[in-house]
C-alpha cells in the first residue's frame, strides 16, 4: 500500500466558465458571468446578469444546467440554492433556485403577501420592474449524472495518483460521489410515502439533499426534525444557525419557504416555514397544519451544507 497520501494530493479540478441556454430570458447587452465547479458528481454554480437596455426578463425563466443532473427529483419542489434579485439604487429582494425537468435551473421570487411565505414566478414586473444596471445572481448546488475525475491516473479511477495501484485506489474515498442515506425522522410519519435523501461529504463539508412526498397514511405532527447524514461539528450554536432552505408544497397549490437550522444538539435538521405576517419574516414552527394542512401529494424538500466533526 503506498504511504504518505493527503488530501491535497489531489488536483484542484477550478471553477469553469459555462454558457446558459435561456428561456424568456434574454441577455442583450447585459453582462452575464457564469462559473461552476465540478468535484465527483457535486457540481456548484453561480450566476450573476447585469442588464443592459436591451436585456429583457420575462415570465419563468429557466436556465440550462452546466452539466446534466442526476436521476433524482426534478419535479421543481427540490430546492438548490438561493437568488438575489437588485434594483439599482433601490433594494433587494430574496428569491430560491428549483430543479426543473430537462436539466434546467428555475428562478422564483420570495412573495411576503401572504401570511406564510411563498414563491411566485419571476416576471417583467416581479419582484421589480426590470431595467438597466438591475442584478439578477443566483448560487446552486446539485447531484451531476456522471462523476468527473479529480484527477486521471493509469487506471482511469477516482482520485487516481501516478504510479498508484487498483489496491491503492480503493483505499481512498470517492471525493463528490453522492450516497443516499437513511434519516430518522421525528414528528413525521413517512407511511405509504415516497423519501429520497441523499449526500456527499467532501473533507470536513457535508451537503445533502432530501425530498418527501406524501402518500395517503404519511403525516406531519409539531417541530420536524431530520437526523444528519454525518455527525456535525460541536462548535455550532444551539438553535441560530442557518444551513439551508426548503420547499413546503401543497400539492396542486402554493409552494411555502421554509429553512433548515441546526438542533440543539448538533444531530438533526431543525425546518421552519417563515411567517410573513410581519415586516419582516420570523421563523414559524410546522405543524400538522402550518403553514397548510398536510396530505396526500404534499411535498417536504430541502437542500443544507454544514462541518462534519471529522474529515474524510
Amino acid at each position: 500500500m503506498a504511504q504518505g497520501f493527503a488530501k491535497k494530493d489531489f488536483a484542484d479540478p477550478g471553477y469553469q466558465d459555462w454558457t446558459p441556454t435561456y428561456a424568456n430570458l434574454t441577455v442583450g447587452n447585459g453582462t452575464v458571468t457564469a462559473r461552476y465547479i465540478q468535484i465527483g458528481t457535486l457540481v456548484h454554480v453561480y450566476w450573476r446578469m447585469v442588464l443592459g437596455s436591451t436585456s429583457v426578463i420575462g415570465t419563468a425563466p429557466t436556465f440550462s444546467m452546466p452539466v446534466a443532473a442526476g436521476t433524482g427529483v426534478a419535479d421543481n419542489n427540490q430546492t438548490l440554492g438561493r437568488a438575489l434579485m437588485s434594483e439599482a439604487g433601490v433594494g433587494n429582494w430574496n428569491g430560491s433556485v428549483r430543479m426543473r425537468a430537462g436539466d434546467l435551473f428555475q428562478v422564483k421570487a420570495d412573495d411576503a403577501s401572504n401570511t406564510y411565505a411563498r414563491d411566485a414566478d419571476v416576471t417583467a414586473t416581479v419582484p421589480l420592474t426590470w431595467a438597466a444596471d438591475d442584478v439578477f445572481s443566483f448560487i446552486a448546488t446539485y447531484e451531476a449524472a456522471t462523476s468527473a475525475l479529480i484527477e486521471m491516473g493509469a487506471n482511469n479511477d477516482h482520485g487516481a495518483l501516478s504510479g498508484l495501484t487498483d489496491d491503492d485506489h480503493s483505499a481512498y474515498p470517492a471525493y463528490g460521489e453522492w450516497a443516499d442515506w437513511s434519516p430518522t425522522l421525528t414528528n413525521i410519519t413517512i407511511g405509504n410515502g415516497t423519501q429520497f435523501a441523499r449526500y456527499t461529504q467532501i473533507g470536513k463539508t457535508v451537503h445533502v439533499w432530501f425530498h418527501l412526498t406524501f402518500g395517503s397514511s404519511t403525516s406531519m405532527d409539531g417541530s420536524p426534525s431530520i437526523s444528519l447524514p454525518v455527525t456535525a461539528n460541536t462548535s455550532y450554536p444551539s438553535t441560530v444557525h442557518p444551513l439551508g432552505s426548503c420547499i413546503l408544497h401543497e400539492g396542486g397549490s402554493t409552494r411555502k419557504i421554509g429553512a433548515v437550522i441546526m438542533d440543539d444538539g448538533n444531530s438533526q435538521f431543525d425546518l421552519f416555514a417563515q411567517n410573513a405576517n410581519s415586516t419582516y419574516a420570523a421563523l414559524s414552527g410546522i405543524t400538522f397544519s402550518v403553514p397548510f394542512t398536510w396530505g396526500t401529494n404534499d411535498v417536504v424538500a430541502f437542500t443544507a451544507t454544514y462541518e462534519a466533526a471529522t474529515a474524510v
